[in-house]
């Protein structure tokens, strides 16, 4: 059993950043938490049914949690046969060189052997019909106890197991509600991250026991919107709910972002060590801008949802329509990702993309996270809390080489987002272009410019979507979402136009992440970046297709010509 029981009531808000030089530091520094490097990993394989992935997940997330509170020990790699985590991990092991261990006795034998060890002190009981009742959120009652409890979360098909390695029974969960377990936990709980998960999904409870994060879920019940209040101005809801907008619009409002996460894995062993602002990064020199032509036409292309965290780790690189694509590079191409996250949750993925980028292809930050520019703040926190966000984020963008930055708004064009584009240009001043997306429509600027200036005088351009590549259905083309022909066609007809001054040179076509086409030769549908190659194709010569980086110098360019 621990000697040392105040690990178990500290506010672990503090004890998160434990080992970095202050909590204030680190608090400003980065949002999800860090880990100290393991001694020894320990690899177990996919446990098939739902209750042993959730034993599993719980269980790895007690041995992360003590790492934190205690210094280096073991901790466990869930193997799911991804390829791309199978990438991540070979990475992590060739730096860091941690000794690995394929346990061949699987999981109860690691109970036992972590129970004797004093880290796994019992279990908690949950509904084994949580997975397929949305309404019985049990599992995240359980969740939200293992941290501070020192439990796994347990249903009845494992409670035999648990009890034959010596588990005795810490709470039950079952037919609880959200007070219930904000009254067990008596503020142990982390108020810099809050878990949002749906019951049926085990993965990312790792993350949310090591956090000690409380997991919530945005319906009736479910504590959401309680447990946004309770959070700090400037953190991060990881996972994900049942309504994205409600969800998204909520955190928003309470200067809370949500960072799309509920099948990620593993995050607790890829950001222990050096990550964030601590690892090394060599970022790529840019692709140099061809020249200013007065009269010509510039368009860029960008995918969409790169604020998705699970899908940049777990399929962005293995996607024969995205990085896998045998077309890559045959166009200049932006790739919106959630880079600040993957810097502080698996920055291995930052150094492979670049050791593997073609000049042609320019990493983007997709927002902040997930929020709406012109909701942050409004019900607690205010215009400082965009400050004081914009303020911690600035030297991620710096250490990347960052310049242009895509952010999410409800009204891309409402005085809060042009107060939200004024702070952007207050606080971060090597941002050249910020490229605005409403909520609905994604193009509702239909390519609308608007200036704002840094502190030092420099111009800063605020560019919205001319039109989205987007598969709402067979013949809904319209000026907001369109099939590559259709978009080619209308792309082609504004480049044949008399410019409407300097500005109207200038465009970029989003590309909807989860859109397919039924479009090519091969008869398999086209999506993604292939679906921008397709479009690109059948433009005409008086249009040139950039990266979003030199979209920004040469409008920048083009501007500065006219004065």
């Amino acid at each position: 059993m621990y000697t040392h029981a105040w690990l178990f009531i500290v506010d672990v808000a503090c004890i998160a950043v434990i080992f970095t030089a202050s909590c204030a530091s680190a608090a400003a520094t980065r949002w999800w938490p860090a880990f100290p490097l393991p001694n020894r990993l320990y690899v177990l394989e996919d446990q098939g049914s739902y209750a042993r992935q959730v034993a599993a997940e719980t269980l790895a997330g007690l041995l992360a949690r003590r790492d934190r509170l205690r210094g280096p020990g073991p901790m466990i790699w869930l193997d799911q046969g991804n390829p791309d985590y199978t990438r991540w991990l070979r990475m992590f092991l060739a730096r860091h060189k941690v000794p690995e261990t394929r346990h061949p006795g699987g999981l109860w034998t690691l109970v036992r052997k972590f129970h004797r060890a004093g880290i796994v002190r019992g279990y908690i009981l949950y509904n084994p019909g949580t997975k397929d009742d949305p309404h019985d959120l049990s599992v995240n009652w359980a969740t939200s106890l293992c941290g501070p409890m020192g439990g796994i979360a347990v249903d009845a098909s494992q409670q035999a197991e648990a009890k034959r390695v010596g588990l005795p029974m810490l709470a039950d969960a079952r037919g609880k509600d959200f007070a219930w377990m904000l009254a067990k936990l008596h503020h142990r709980y982390t108020r810099r991250q809050l878990c949002l998960l749906q019951p049926g999904q085990p993965n990312l409870r790792d993350e949310a026991v090591a956090a000690g994060a409380l997991t919530t879920l945005d319906v009736p019940g479910g504590g959401y919107r309680h447990a946004l209040s309770l959070m700090q101005p400037g953190g991060i809801v990881f996972g994900w709910g049942v309504s994205e907008y409600n969800s998204v619009m909520m955190a928003s409002r309470y200067a809370l972002r949500v960072v799309c996460s509920d099948w990620a894995s593993n995050i607790p062993v890829l950001s222990s060590g050096h990550t964030g602002l601590a690892y090394m990064y060599a970022p790529a020199a840019p692709h140099p801008a061809p020249a200013y032509e007065p009269g010509h036409r510039y368009l860029s292309f960008i995918i969409s949802d790169g604020d998705n965290l699970q899908w940049a780790i777990g399929g962005f690189g293995s996607d024969p329509d995205l990085w896998a694509s045998p077309q890559r590079g045959r166009i200049p191409f932006g790739w919106s990702l959630p880079l600040i996250d993957l810097m502080q949750t698996n920055p291995y993925e930052i150094t492979w993309l670049q050791a593997h980028a073609h000049p042609d292809d320019e990493l983007l930050q997709f927002g902040l996270g997930y929020f709406f520019l012109d909701d942050y703040g409004q019900t607690r926190g205010g215009p400082a809390a965009l400050t004081s966000l914009l303020r911690t984020e600035r030297p991620y963008l710096a250490r990347l080489h960052l310049h242009v930055l895509l952010v999410f708004t409800h009204k891309w064009d409402s005085p809060a987002a042009l107060r939200g584009y004024e702070a952007i240009a207050d606080e971060l001043p090597d941002v050249r272009a910020v490229l605005a997306i409403q909520y609905d429509p994604y193009a509702a600027g239909r390519g609308a410019i608007r200036w704002f200036y840094h502190l030092s005088g420099r111009p800063m351009a605020v560019i919205t979507p001319r039109t989205f590549l987007w598969n709402q259905g067979q013949g809904q083309n319209n000026d907001y979402f369109q099939w590559p022909d259709f978009a080619a066609k209308a792309l082609n007809t504004w480049a044949s136009g008399r410019p409407g001054g300097y500005a109207s040179q200038f465009a970029w076509v989003g590309i909807h992440a989860w859109s397919k086409f039924p479009l090519g030769k091969s008869g398999r549908p086209i999506s993604q970046y292939n679906a921008a190659v397709y479009t690109a194709k059948h433009l005409g010569r008086t249009i040139t297709v950039v990266t979003p980086g030199q979209l920004a110098d040469l409008l920048i360019a083009a501007r500065t010509s006219q004065e």
